[in-house]
Formats: structure tokens, C-alpha cells, sequence
């Protein structure tokens, strides 16, 4: 064959294929680079975060591997700026690498807000998988993630702008599976057109061997429904929908679910990992690049609750409760620090106080981490019988504290089997008393079956006594706490007891004069507004296959749930839809049902049996409460657990007694960092990661100091505007010190910090006698075009001479803040606006939009470039936040009452953020009429015990000699 006849040879339907395909993949690229600073949360779309896979498309489209390789990608479906971030996806992302390293595997998401979406929408961008920014339909499976915060119309709307047939019925045997699962999928009737199968559970054991088994029978020629029939006989967890029928009355009324094939179960099981320790664990999660890594570090410590509250669909969803042994904790945290260089950690479950090794787990990370562990969650029974644990969490959270209460009276409490009785509640309060508070919260639930006025006239007695508890326990000189009760309206779930009842948002008008009442005893009371949002989301979760077509017109409406809530506008949208369609309206949907009706998700069977949550719901309707103790003190009876499962519960509690044993007072560090050589690095990165938040680059950091076997305390690492979240974010370059543990060669320590480094490159190194902070920080922002400079210049100067900056965000949450006293110069040089800050607290988009147009937020299409720093040298105040010098401190002060009560809070998390701000010569707290004058004088003792400690003279430490100036 001739050159000229090869060039002839037409086109093969495969090769045109994939020139579409990389030709939109490229055009995605593009667009990116050209909206990176549009978009409000580019750096989820940047894809090549630490410990993260990348895959040459190009060379297996051109040699033809390309079709012989199977490729996955798994999209989390809530849209908002931490969609990345989601445990489940980090999860399956390192496993299915590791289970098949052959495998393309990658992510993608949700537009995370409304903005992002339109955006995409006008310049005509699909969905994409971040790493490689191919279009879906490239995928041969795409794994739909929906976790408890879920936008139910995410999952049609993936599917319709991915290029693959939006129903599975057309889908030809060419066609990518689409797999949903995840915590929030407990009513799969409503998604039942558009996926393929639907896994119900936990999949750390049965997903990776089912897309092996989907792979298998493509590759073997099967059809797509003999692919997917041989699926659901060998595994019961998962639920194919073309092999089963809803069917309804002749009036309408639904009927129930039924296989149209004998071969197929009657029933989807969910699937419950029988033990945490013999399961695949992450060690290599993904810390994106927008959210705070402090927060990215959430490792799993146990599943389900041993309390089984009846309104509570996760508590029953994951039964039964199990629990991972510390052992492996510890060596699964020890290996994420390595592989991720985070210093932070977050133990996960439903109660984390009632971990039958919780004392020795804090023991373990704070002895890895010191003051970097937090714990979220925990019910008011485990903290009251835990003291030790008590006080470890109020160093942490001193300032406020929550507790779901959820019933008003006892009656209601033992109604839904709270097992938290009126004494555990005032033991709880005593103690809160002694441990600082500010606020406590209790979470409460309104609308409970049976609900009455007397039930909250037992509340109000209740908040009478907690009151004089308060007024009698608080120490003298101490915060009397307040008392919040925060109120929602009960949520009907599938798979709980209450699961026939109707669903009821409009609480009774007593709640308004409980609200009058406690507020003359010094409490408040919250009854949050029922929303459009609760409406819509009650509506979805109890649904049918008839709201699939629903489903369908939101997500062509564009009407995806972002971070913000769902309007009045489309739940009204929603309603006229169902009118228009003929279909049931909403009090249809939302009324309750009679114990022998067919239930939309009864095609699944959760881990509780039917029987035992009928019991329980008989019990409830008829207003009579009845002992269901927590699973570890007694069986209930509720089905979920096997002979092993039981035994292991039984075992819990003498593991607990000898656990709570160990003392947390004062949690440290067990490595001793000695410094020998003290470093400041300066690094910068492509333009495409000037939209990194600083505290990743802590992270990427250190994980390239670890890689290199270079010793070095990783508490020294903290990068320009690590503190300060993402609002630091900028072209340029950026700064850290670095404390070592050993002599290095400047050039050689270089070299290795860049050979291991993944997204950074090191510009340059140089050893300095201390470490340094900067003290103010220059940039370069390019002004719109067209702006009219002299104009400009005038307004400038005006908006200078203003006293303060002080205005609101784009919503009622955020914190207003004077962004005039954070900048130091400010003028135009050229094209630019140029901006001189002190420190790392200035939000430099909102300075810019404020000076440039006078708004609220920030100006799209912009971003900052650092062009300069100024340094000062560290001194006493950076020593005393320090755990070794807090605790050195806390040691000098001997024993009795009032050094207890000052080591509380020079050991809390609330003493760093004080000191943090004497940093940045924010003195209002610690002037003389300052509303905690204990806390103040405590904090000026110990950064003189540090003074003192460190001998640095006063006049080479500017923080600490511009501090006494201000006090005189």
C-alpha cells in the first residue's frame, strides 16, 4: 500500500469517535484557563490535587488501547465548594486504583453554584472529569455518589448533559452503566428510570468486584441485560429497575414494586460491611483546593449508633453499630499524615463519645498531632458518663456546645427512645458549668406524634432548673452560660419507625409563648421557618416512580440544589408541575400511612426488620413509651445484627470502663522537635494554581519534606495566609518557614524539597537565625477595561479618607468585618490597582470590588497578584501558641482550683485564637474593660512565662513590644 492510499483509508466509527471526544476535551481545557478566575470555585475543576491519577487519553487514543481499557469515573452529587471533599468519593477513587491499577478512574462533579452553572451553561460546557477534563460520555460506568447534603435533581441532570441517553431504557449495550448509590439513597423509586442499577449500602466490598463484573461481561460480548441480570443473582444489595414493575390501583393508589422475572429477588438488602477492621481504609485522601485542610481530614471511626432514636434515618440506615479498634486508627492516621502532610484530623460517627476506645484514640492523635484533633459530634449521655472526655472537648469548644435533646418532655423523649433521661441532662449541665462555656444548644424536634402544650410546660420546668443550676455551679468570676433551644420540624424517614407518619411542618402556637417564657430567664427560643427547601425535600424522599418525570423537568429547569437552599420559586414551580401532569399533590404525598400499605421503598429491605419498626411505630402513634435500650447494654430484638455482631456489642462496655481510664487533660505531642536550622522557603506555581488556598500548600509541603526523609517539625510549616482560609489565594509566589531537625546544605535541601514536590516549585531557599512572619503583603490587581483612571484616582481618594470600611457579605451568615484597617497603601500604578495589606486577614477581592465598584463582594474576572512581602522575626506571643510552651506553662502553675481553671483555657483552642490576634495587633479583647478580664490577665502571664522562657530581649520581638506599648 502506497503513502497515498494510507492517507485514504477512511475513517473508522471508533477513531471519529474519539476525535470528538478529545476534541471537546481540549475545548475544556481551554475554557478553563480562560474562566479560571470567573468561576467561583475553579480549584474543584483543576483535578490534580496530592495522591490523585493522571492517564495518557492521547497516546492510547493513537495506538487503538483506548476501547480495551475501562474506564470509571465517579461524580459526588452536591454541588458546593467542598463537592471533592466527599469521603465516599476519596474512598472509592483510592481503592478502585489499587483494586485494578489498570482501570482509568477519575472524578467529577456538580457545578458547585448557581453562577458556576450558568456559566457553564452559556459557553455551552458540559459536566467533565477533572483530571483529564473528558466529557462523560468517554466513561464506560459513571458512579453517582448522593451523601446525606444531596440535590436529588443532580442525578437526572448529570446524566442528560453527559451525552448519555438520559433513560435507561434506550441505552444501547455501547453505552456507559450508570451506577447510584451512596448514604442519602434510601428511596430508589423515583430514580428508577434513569439508572441502571442502584447499590444499596456500603460498597467498600461489593463495588469494585461489580464494575470488574460489569467490565468482565462487556468484554465477553453479553448484552446489557444479561450483563446486569447476572448482577443482581449474585450480588442482593443491588437493585436493577428494568427487571421490576410499580404497579397502582385503578384509583391510582400505589401497589408496591414486584419483579417482572422469577430469576430476580423480591427484595434489595442493604449491604452492612460486617467489620471496619477488615475492609479497605483510605490512606490517601484527596485535600482539595478550596477548603480549609484543618477541615479535609475526616477519618471514619465507627458506623451506626447504638441508640436507635426513631426519627433517625442514618442511625437505622447503618445499623448495626460498629465500631474500628484504635490500633488500626492509630496506623491509618499515621500513614494519611505521610501521604498527605496534614496535621489535622477529624474522628467520623454518628456519637463519637460512645467509641469504646474514644480516650485511647484522642490519646493516640494528640499524641501525633497535639492540639490538631477535633471531635464534631456526640450525644449528651455518653459526655455526661465520660468526664475525661468532657474535658478534652471543652478545650476544644469553649465557646459554645450542642446537644440533641430533640423530645421536650421525658414522655417524648422515651417515645422516640432518646435514652437520655431529665438527671443525665442537669449532671450535664453541672459540667458544663465548670468547663467555660459561652453557649449551649439544644437541638430540638417539633411536630413529634402525640406533641402537646404540657410537654412544653415540662420544657420551661426543665430550663427553670438548668437556670439554677447555672447560677449555683458557675465558679465566681466565671460566664454564666446561656441556653439556646433550636427548633426543627420533624423529618419523616423511610426505614425508621416513623415512617407512616405524616409529615407535619407547621408547629403548634405554644412554641411562640415558650419562647416568651424562657426568655425571661435569661434562654431563647428558635422554631426554624419551614422552607421551601424542607418541602420539596420531604416530597422527593417519600416519592414513587411517578416523580421521576419531576425529577426530569427541574434538572432541565436547571434547578440543581446548590449550597443554598431551594427557593419558594421552585417549590411552586414543583407544585403547578404535579398539577399540570395530573400527578398527586402534595398532601397526597405527604399524608401518612396505615401500617398494611405498601411504602414506596418496601422493594428495600433496611437493616431493622418490618415488624420491629411497626412495633415500635404502634407504641408511638398510641403515645406509650417503651425501654429500647442502646444496643450495647441489650438487645432489642430489631433484626440488624448476627451471633458475631451481638457478641462484639456485649463486649463494649467493660472495653469502655477501662478506656475512660485515661487522662486527656492535657493532650500533647510525643515527638520532641529539636531545632537545628531554621529555613525560609520562598515557592510559586503556575497561574492555574494561583487559586490554591494557602493551607494546601502547608500540606503539599510537608508531604514533600516527608517524601525526601528530611527532619523537620511540621509545625513550622505554615504558608502565607494559611490561617486565613481561602481569601489569600493569589499569582506570585508564596513563603514558609521551615524549623529542621538536622544541618542540611541549602542547595541539596532545595533539591529535594522540588523532587518531590507536586503542584509547587521551590524559587528559592535561605537559612535565617529565627523564623520570620510577614507583616504586610503587596499587590498587583489589573483593573477592568475601560476603567476611567482619573475617575478612579478621585474615588480613591475619597474612599481613603473614609474612617472604616465596614459592609456585609451576600448572605446573613457572614461576619462583618473593616477591611479599611487591614490596608496600609493603596493606588494606581498603570493598569493596575495596587494594594499594600498588613498581615493575612484582607480579603482582597471584596477591597477590590469595594474601591473599584463599591459592592459587597468581589469583581469576576480578576485575580491578585503578590508582587512584594515584609517580614518581622518571631517571637515570644508565636512561642506561647505552642503546645510544649502552654503546657510548660500550665505545669509552672502547681495545683488548686484556680490553676485548674487557667489551665482549661491556656490548653483550649480559644487561647491560639487570642494569640492569633495579639499577632495581628488586634488588642480590643485584652483592654482594660475587657468582658473576660480572667482570660486576659491569664494570656499576658503566659506570653511573659514564654519572654521569660525564650530569652529573646523585648526589643528584637516587635509583636511583644507593640503589645506593652498598647498597655502602658
Amino acid at each position: 500500500m502506497s503513502v497515498f492510499e494510507n492517507e485514504k483509508k477512511p475513517v473508522t466509527k471508533d477513531e471519529d469517535r474519539w476525535g470528538r471526544i478529545t476534541g471537546e476535551r481540549d475545548r475544556n481545557r481551554k475554557w478553563l484557563e480562560d474562566r479560571l478566575f470567573d468561576i467561583d470555585y475553579p480549584g474543584l475543576y483543576l483535578g490534580d490535587e496530592m495522591n490523585t491519577f493522571s492517564y495518557d487519553w492521547d497516546s492510547a487514543v493513537r495506538d487503538g488501547s483506548i476501547d480495551g481499557t475501562w474506564k470509571i469515573v465517579i461524580a459526588n452529587l452536591m454541588a458546593s465548594g467542598a463537592s471533592l471533599a466527599a469521603p465516599a468519593l476519596s474512598l472509592f477513587y483510592q481503592e478502585f486504583h489499587e483494586y485494578r491499577p489498570d482501570w482509568i478512574v477519575e472524578r467529577s462533579l456538580c457545578p458547585p453554584t448557581g453562577h458556576d452553572q450558568e456559566l457553564m451553561r452559556a459557553d455551552g460546557i458540559r459536566p467533565f472529569a477533572v483530571e483529564s477534563k473528558m466529557p462523560l460520555e468517554a466513561f464506560d460506568v459513571m458512579c453517582l455518589s448522593m451523601d446525606l447534603s444531596v440535590s436529588f435533581v443532580a442525578v437526572p441532570w448529570m446524566i442528560m448533559n453527559s451525552g448519555i441517553p438520559l433513560y435507561a431504557s434506550e441505552r444501547s449495550d455501547e453505552d456507559s452503566f450508570v451506577v447510584l448509590g451512596g448514604s442519602a439513597l434510601v428511596n430508589p423509586e423515583p430514580y428508577r428510570p434513569f439508572c441502571d442499577i442502584m447499590f444499596m449500602g456500603e460498597g467498600e466490598e461489593v463495588l469494585p468486584e461489580l464494575l470488574e463484573h460489569l467490565e468482565n461481561g462487556r468484554r465477553h460480548g453479553l448484552s446489557r441485560e444479561e450483563i446486569l441480570l447476572d448482577a443482581v443473582r449474585r450480588w442482593d444489595c443491588l437493585y436493577a429497575p428494568r427487571f421490576y414493575e410499580e404497579r397502582f390501583s385503578a384509583d391510582g393508589r400505589f401497589e408496591g414494586t414486584f419483579p417482572v422475572r422469577d430469576d430476580v429477588p423480591g427484595h434489595v438488602k442493604y449491604y452492612r460491611v460486617p467489620d471496619l477492621d477488615d475492609v479497605f481504609v483510605c490512606t490517601k485522601p484527596i485535600l482539595t483546593f478550596c477548603t480549609d485542610a484543618a477541615s479535609t481530614v475526616n477519618f471514619e471511626i465507627s458506623r451506626g449508633c447504638e441508640g436507635k432514636c426513631a426519627f433517625c434515618l442514618g442511625g437505622f440506615t447503618t445499623l448495626p453499630y460498629r465500631s474500628r479498634s484504635a490500633e488500626l486508627v492509630r496506623s491509618s492516621m499515621e500513614t494519611i499524615i505521610h501521604e498527605t502532610g496534614n496535621t489535622n484530623a477529624i474522628p467520623v460517627s454518628f456519637n463519637s463519645v460512645s467509641h469504646p476506645e474514644i480516650n485511647r484514640i484522642v490519646t493516640d492523635l494528640t499524641g501525633m498531632l497535639g492540639d490538631k484533633v477535633r471531635l464534631v459530634s456526640m450525644r449528651m449521655d455518653g459526655f455526661h458518663d465520660n468526664p475525661e472526655l468532657c474535658c478534652f472537648i471543652s478545650m476544644q469548644k469553649r465557646g459554645r456546645i450542642a446537644f440533641g435533646v430533640e423530645g421536650a418532655s421525658q414522655r417524648l423523649r422515651d417515645l422516640v427512645c432518646k435514652n437520655l433521661s431529665e438527671e443525665q441532662i442537669l449532671d450535664t449541665m453541672r459540667e458544663i458549668c465548670h468547663s467555660g462555656y459561652a453557649l449551649i444548644k439544644f437541638m430540638m424536634i417539633c411536630n413529634l406524634p402525640t406533641e402537646s402544650e404540657a410537654d412544653l410546660d415540662e420544657l420551661y420546668e426543665l430550663a427553670v432548673k438548668i437556670r439554677d443550676v447555672f447560677e449555683e455551679e458557675t465558679p465566681p468570676g466565671g460566664r454564666v452560660p446561656k441556653l439556646l433551644f433550636s427548633w426543627n420540624s420533624l423529618k419523616v424517614s423511610p426505614h425508621t419507625p416513623l415512617q407512616w407518619a405524616g409529615v407535619n411542618n407547621v408547629p403548634m402556637p405554644a412554641y411562640e409563648d415558650f419562647a416568651g417564657r424562657v426568655r425571661e430567664i435569661g434562654f431563647a427560643s428558635a422554631v426554624h421557618d419551614n422552607t421551601a427547601d424542607n418541602e420539596l425535600t420531604n416530597l422527593l424522599i417519600r416519592g414513587d416512580e411517578r416523580l421521576a418525570s419531576l425529577l426530569e423537568y427541574l434538572a432541565e429547569e436547571g434547578d440543581l440544589r446548590h449550597s443554598e437552599a431551594y427557593t419558594d420559586e421552585v417549590y411552586d414551580k414543583t407544585l403547578r408541575f404535579l398539577d399540570e401532569r395530573h400527578l398527586p399533590p402534595a398532601d397526597e404525598w405527604f399524608r401518612g400511612y396505615g401500617l398494611d400499605e405498601p411504602l414506596p421503598w418496601d422493594i428495600v429491605e433496611g437493616p431493622a426488620s418490618k415488624e420491629y419498626l411497626k412495633s415500635r411505630y404502634r407504641d408511638i402513634a398510641e403515645g406509650r413509651g417503651r425501654p429500647d435500650p442502646i444496643c450495647t447494654e441489650s438487645c432489642s430484638g430489631c433484626g440488624a445484627c448476627d451471633s458475631n455482631q451481638r457478641a462484639k456489642l456485649q463486649s463494649m462496655p467493660a472495653g469502655r470502663k477501662k478506656d475512660r481510664l485515661i487522662d486527656l487533660h492535657h493532650p500533647v505531642r510525643k515527638d520532641k522537635y529539636v531545632h537545628v536550622q531554621h529555613v525560609l522557603l520562598k515557592f510559586t506555581y503556575d497561574r492555574m494554581h494561583s487559586v490554591v488556598i494557602p493551607s494546601y500548600w502547608d500540606c503539599e509541603i510537608r508531604r514533600a519534606l516527608y517524601r525526601a526523609g528530611i527532619e523537620f517539625d511540621p509545625e513550622s510549616i505554615e504558608c502565607y495566609g494559611s490561617r486565613s482560609g481561602p481569601r489569600q489565594a493569589a499569582m506570585g509566589y508564596n513563603v514558609t518557614n521551615i524549623s529542621l531537625c538536622g544541618r542540611y546544605d541549602i542547595a541539596e535541601l532545595k533539591r529535594l524539597i522540588d523532587e518531590h514536590a507536586v503542584n509547587f516549585r521551590v524559587v528559592s531557599a535561605a537559612e535565617i537565625d529565627r523564623p520570620l512572619r510577614v507583616t504586610s503583603s503587596t499587590y498587583r490587581i489589573a483593573l477592568p477595561e475601560g476603567t476611567d483612571k482619573e475617575k478612579l484616582k478621585a474615588e480613591l481618594t475619597k474612599k481613603l479618607a473614609e474612617s472604616e470600611w465596614v459592609f456585609k457579605g451576600d448572605n446573613e451568615y457572614f461576619m462583618p468585618h473593616d477591611y479599611k484597617k487591614n490596608v496600609l497603601e493603596a493606588g494606581i500604578q498603570g493598569d493596575c490597582l495596587v494594594l499594600k495589606v498588613d498581615l493575612d486577614y484582607a480579603d482582597l477581592t471584596k477591597i477590590f470590588g469595594y474601591l473599584i465598584a463599591g459592592d459587597k463582594g468581589g469583581v469576576k474576572g480578576i485575580f491578585p497578584e503578590r508582587t512584594d512581602m515584609s517580614f518581622e522575626k518571631k517571637g515570644a506571643i508565636d512561642l506561647a501558641m505552642t503546645r510544649e510552651m502552654r503546657d510548660a506553662y500550665i505545669r509552672s502553675l502547681g495545683e488548686g482550683a484556680a490553676a485548674e481553671a487557667a489551665a482549661l483555657y491556656i490548653s483550649g483552642n480559644q487561647c491560639c485564637i487570642d494569640l492569633d490576634k495579639l499577632i495581628a495587633r488586634n488588642y480590643s479583647f485584652v483592654s482594660k474593660d475587657s468582658r473576660f478580664p480572667e482570660d486576659r490577665d491569664r494570656l499576658l502571664d503566659l506570653i511573659s512565662f514564654a519572654s521569660k522562657v525564650s530569652g529573646i530581649p523585648e526589643e528584637d520581638d516587635p509583636a511583644l513590644k507593640d503589645l506593652k506599648a498598647f498597655l502602658g
